[in-house]
């Protein structure tokens, strides 16, 4: 905000036309970015209060979730697998647990085991 100098209303609607139906566009994915890539069944697990928190606050508007025990909140979630997902699963760390699709496990398993060797334990 400290670098906007003016302000001015642009009156003129040039708008381009889609096909987009922007009302379901977003229900496949996470974030904005449609990726070439099959709706996935992701499963999840939360852990404690992540759990309370994603029970309360959903990261996707068509999630299902459920308490599978007095610790753990399931997360069910249909979407596309895109960068934007995995970087929004990482923030969560040991709070979470990716269950399936495998493809996603193997993606956040190989994403970690990068990070891990960033941080040498000797080093």
């Amino acid at each position: 905000l400290d670098r906007i100098e003016s302000i001015s209303v642009a009156y003129a609607e040039n708008y381009l036309k889609t096909d987009i139906e922007f009302s379901e566009y977003f229900d496949e994915i996470y974030g904005v970015t449609l990726v070439d890539s099959p709706v996935e069944e992701i499963v999840l697990h939360f852990y404690e209060m992540q759990g309370h928190y994603i029970a309360t606050n959903p990261i996707h508007p068509l999630q299902k979730g459920k308490w599978i025990d007095e610790k753990t909140y399931e997360l069910r979630l249909k979407l596309r697998i895109n960068y934007e997902l995995i970087s929004k699963l990482l923030s969560y760390g040991a709070q979470l647990k990716v269950v399936k699709p495998d493809i996603l496990v193997q993606r956040m398993r190989d994403t970690i085991l990068q990070m891990n060797s960033l941080y040498p334990l000797n080093g």
